[in-house]
């Protein structure tokens, strides 16, 4: 289906050979009021344009989209010259894109009639398209571990297939006809939720229970969910790295195999309901750390609450409310402000929630100590089916326990430094890891600057970099504080993210160029520090202190300088035996300054000044530090055209080597004693 976010368009498209991924940037309202009138899926179009191959790993936990394309067999993204003069028609009537366009006025629908704020998860829930819920909400269910039911699931297809199939009953269709119509809705029900994984699961499984009770015969559950696993896999294997895949078939496999104990065991609904909750989060959690790095300690008492009341009380109000909406508009618009009083409440309580509670964050690990986890799980199922909540099972739950404490603690058994410059586009943001996490350090956070723009072109969603790039690797590298959030000076590109870095992540102190405050961006920055009871440190030439073994150095600004880049922190860090030099955005005034002053400068990686402008790096500063590497961190195609074009010829005239993020994305420095440094990217194209 074509989206439109702002003044951006875009959908696959099938050639003669294979599927392609178009991008375009409308060029004025009324194209993009006359493409959202006439573009459909169906048409059948010529279009004019370049083909560009898709970008690579920008991060080292971003998203690799060439490899997302290419689990979809998209190797290719093509950009049109205009779409205003694209030959479009028609063809002939198609079952399945009258269905999805169906879809897409459905969705459309509910946008109209339903507030802004919860329309998105109503669509999400019965539409499996959550584009419109926003970000906050999502990230309040993902933090919360309740991000599960915001896909279309069995229990949506449970519910809505029970409804059809006894209301056709209960009007005279016999059991045998109801259970094959009931095959054939299964499958546009699948197109008309979106076909995620989790659907096609639930979908393929319900049409074999109807089919097979038309037949009058019987199948094992487990005969059934595993053929429709390798089915699935077979038309397409990329489905098995999907979360939604491994969530959906993990838990619908443990709660076939503990139904029986279960429902024998406990007889109570609630209680059922309860361990089966339990079970399912049991299951859950290693692939969810495995993703996410990171678990809330509410994410089992919520699910408890919230899947009952999504299943049970949610899905039935809107899907009523929509029917009669269709049906009977002014009782549909009982249920309709219904719909919306109950979402609105239930999402200020998550947001809520979720600004009040820290998760508990967990580092990388190999696929190795996920099977640790399982193990481990499965001696608890074993022992709770064979001896219920006995002293056999208290064992497995210490074990389990103790698996986790080791999760968390393994970055403090790490005794290798690292100093990573992560890919922010144009601007700063190094990660300092001292050895043992004995002090994390984050100097400078980067800041996308936003331009002036129509109304129109305004997206549904704003990239943050502390959301995608900053969060996303201290998480994974099990980083549970920041010792020090060092912000070399006002400039948004250093500083522009620093809000939600302290808002969402702990932090101890704020290191701060002395001077005074000029632009409202910083004070808004101390401001927030200050709120959240983070100390507040203000740094000049001459200061120093120890973190370990480290040393760190600061050699400007003097506090005299009038311009913001003059007043950068530069900072030189003595990490496990080799130098580093982080030159901020110092320029040659102040370079003359710091070489003048007598300080040791010498550095093994020097952090290019400015982003490599031509007003920084002159050839006595390059000299006096003498670097083997130089880092630049620049983004791609920017409008400054860093790093220029002499900084280059005088790093390279000097030997030294040169990394910039525009090229390799992130780059990471392995610090260990007596050992020459390591080098990792993740290889930007």
């Amino acid at each position: 289906m074509p989206r439109f976010d702002g003044d951006g368009l875009s959908f696959s498209f099938k050639t003669a050979t294979e599927t392609v991924v178009l991008q375009y940037t409308l060029a004025s309202l009324q194209e993009k009021q006359a493409l959202q009138l006439n573009l459909r899926q169906g048409l059948r179009c010529v279009l004019e344009g370049t083909l560009v191959a898709p970008e690579g790993k920008r991060n080292f936990e971003g998203l690799d989209y060439e490899n997302y394309l290419h689990r979809q067999s998209i190797h290719w993204m093509f950009r049109p010259e205009r779409m205003s003069n694209a030959h479009c028609q028609s063809q002939s009537f198609q079952l399945i894109s009258t269905i999805t366009n169906a879809r897409q006025k459905a969705i459309a629908f509910v946008e109209r009639h339903f507030a802004r704020s919860v329309s998105g998860v109503i669509s999400a829930l019965l539409f499996g398209e959550e584009e419109g819920i926003s970000e906050d909400v999502i990230e309040a269910y993902q933090r919360l571990g309740l991000s599960h039911l915001l896909a279309v699931s069995g229990f949506n297809v449970a519910i809505v297939c029970g409804l059809l199939f006894y209301s056709s009953i209960r009007f005279g269709v016999t059991r045998e006809t109801a259970s094959w119509w009931m095959v054939a809705l299964l499958p546009p029900y699948i197109l008309v939720t979106g076909g995620e994984s989790s659907i096609v699961r639930a979908g393929c499984m319900g049409m074999i229970v109807f089919a097979i009770g038309a037949l009058k015969g019987k199948l094992p559950p487990l005969f059934a969910i595993t053929a429709v696993g390798l089915a699935m896999l077979v038309l397409n294997p990329y489905y098995a790295f999907e979360l939604g895949f491994q969530l959906s078939f993990f838990n619908v496999y443990t709660l076939i195999l503990s139904s029986r104990w279960i429902m024998g065991r406990y007889t109570s609904y609630l209680a059922q309901l309860a361990f089966s909750s339990i079970l399912c989060q049991l299951i859950s959690f290693p692939i969810i750390l495995y993703t996410f790095h990171e678990l809330s300690l509410w994410s089992l008492p919520l699910n408890l609450v919230f899947i009952p009341f999504i299943s049970l009380l949610v899905f039935p109000l809107v899907t009523v409310s929509l029917l009669f909406l269709l049906l009977v508009p002014m009782l549909g618009a009982f249920f309709v402000l219904c719909s919306n009083t109950v979402l609105s409440y239930s999402n200020q309580l998550l947001l809520y929630l979720a600004q009040h509670t820290r998760s508990w964050v967990f580092g990388e690990v190999g696929v190795w100590f996920i099977g640790l986890y399982y193990a481990v799980i499965f001696f608890i199922l074993v022992m709770w089916e064979r001896d219920g909540l006995g002293k056999k099972v208290s064992y497995g739950w210490v074990l389990l326990l103790l698996l986790v404490l080791l999760h968390y603690h393994l970055p403090m058994f790490d005794s290798r430094g690292k100093v990573t410059f992560l890919n922010v586009g144009q601007g700063d943001s190094i990660l300092v890891e001292m050895p043992r996490h004995s002090a994390v350090y984050l100097i400078d956070t980067g800041g996308v600057v936003s331009f002036q723009r129509e109304a129109w072109r305004k997206r549904k969603k704003t990239y943050d970099l502390a959301k995608r790039v900053i969060l996303p690797a201290l998480k994974a590298r099990g980083i549970h504080k920041l010792t020090k959030l060092i912000l070399t000076h006002g400039h948004h590109d250093h500083i522009g993210s620093a809000q939600t870095i302290l808002t969402k992540f702990p932090v101890e102190e704020v290191i701060y160029p002395v001077g005074a405050l000029q632009k409202q961006e910083e004070k808004e920055v101390l401001q927030t520090a200050l709120e959240r009871h983070v100390a507040v440190k203000v740094v000049r030439r001459g200061m120093s202190w120890r973190a370990g073994e480290g040393m760190f150095s600061v050699l400007s600004p003097k506090g005299e300088e009038a311009s913001y880049n003059a007043r950068s922190i530069v900072l030189r860090a003595e990490l496990e035996g080799h130098s580093f030099l982080f030159s901020g955005d110092m320029e040659r005034e102040g370079e003359e300054q710091v070489v003048a002053s007598g300080q040791p400068i010498r550095a093994e990686v020097l952090k290019v000044g400015h982003h490599g402008s031509h007003t920084s790096s002159t050839e006595p500063y390059i000299k006096a530090v003498s670097p083997a590497f130089a880092v630049i961190s620049v983004g791609r195609r920017n409008l400054y055209r860093h790093p220029n074009a002499d900084v280059l010829d005088r790093l390279n005239n000097q030997g030294i080597t040169i990394l910039r993020t525009d090229e390799v994305g992130d780059i990471e420095c392995m610090l260990e004693k007596g050992e020459v440094l390591r080098w990792r990217t993740s290889s930007v194209k």
